[in-house]
């Protein structure tokens, strides 16, 4: 019995001579390369190992940094419906009130610049009414039939044949139909203004559409444009701030709604705004150069 162990115990020595050393009866260099072979895959996938521990443990985090992010989200959501005053079970959607806030800011900047185009024309007639006092004062004689301020139609109808050629040509007259023609450079200009105005306020609209239009498409393609109970109003109108998305729950009592400061604040109706509905209104301002 001993001795079969100890010529096992030899054999298995043997075996682990061979596995360290290799067959001795290769030459040296033979068992260095088969050394070699049979090393390299362990070095590789130790190497493995520790590339897939590191992507673990990156896995990890990167999961725990979503985590904390989803959270953050929810708490910001519900901290700006508690603000609003919205309904515990709506939370507002942080997107549609960026692209409210963009637009907005669009808009204020677009009646900034209808105010002070109103203010350079209320600057105007002042300045005409001013005159027009002052050439009270002077006498009948040195006054012209043109100054004050006349209508689209007065000047329409000073300008036709009839009148035309009744005009006499001297200084006076020739005064005149210069301020006429500044006038009418005046109102020309003021037009191209409104025009621009309308045309910038138009490209806001158009970029409000589109972004509406694709907020819906995100919704349906979501799932939450076919939810029972829930319907979209979109209507675009220009002044009254009517191109707004309203969501409407039945479920929900008319009291609980959540309604945004901002929506209540472009559905108020803009009285300062230069259409060309104004237009036509508008006079010409007619001055004499004499006596000045």
């Amino acid at each position: 019995m001993a001795n079969q162990l100890r010529e096992r115990h030899q054999s298995l020595k043997k075996k682990y001579r061979e596995l360290i050393d290799g067959d001795p009866s290769l030459p040296p260099e033979k068992r260095k390369q088969r050394g070699q072979v049979r090393t390299l895959p362990w070095f590789q996938i130790e190497s493995l190992e520790h590339d897939l521990q590191a992507s673990v443990d990156e896995l990890q985090d990167v999961k725990e940094e979503r985590s904390s992010y989803q959270d953050k989200v929810e708490r910001l959501n519900q901290e700006l419906n508690h603000i609003l005053g919205g309904h515990e079970n709506r939370i507002i959607d942080v997107d549609a009130l960026c692209m409210e806030n963009r637009y907005l800011q669009e808009r204020l900047k677009q009646l900034h610049e209808e105010v002070n185009l109103l203010k350079s024309n209320i600057a105007k007639y002042k300045n005409a009414l001013e005159r027009r006092k002052n050439s009270k004062g002077q006498s009948k004689s040195s006054s012209s039939a043109l100054t004050g301020v006349l209508s689209a139609k007065q000047v329409q109808d000073l300008l036709s044949e009839d009148h035309g050629c009744s005009l006499p040509a001297t200084p006076q007259s020739i005064s005149d139909l210069k301020s006429l023609a500044t006038a009418l450079l005046e109102t020309i200009h003021e037009k191209n203004m409104v025009i621009q105005h309308q045309r910038q306020t138009n490209k806001i609209l158009g970029n409000r559409v589109a972004e509406l239009e694709k907020k819906l498409r995100t919704l349906e393609v979501s799932g939450l444009w076919s939810l029972p109970g829930l319907s979209y109003n979109v209507s675009v109108g220009f002044g009254r701030g009517k191109d707004t998305i309203l969501f409407s729950d039945p479920a929900l009592p008319t009291i609980q709604r959540s309604r945004s400061p901002l929506l209540k604040f472009i559905e108020q109706p803009t009285e300062n705004k230069a259409n060309s509905e104004d237009v036509p209104h508008m006079c010409l301002i007619i001055h004499s150069s004499e006596g000045r």
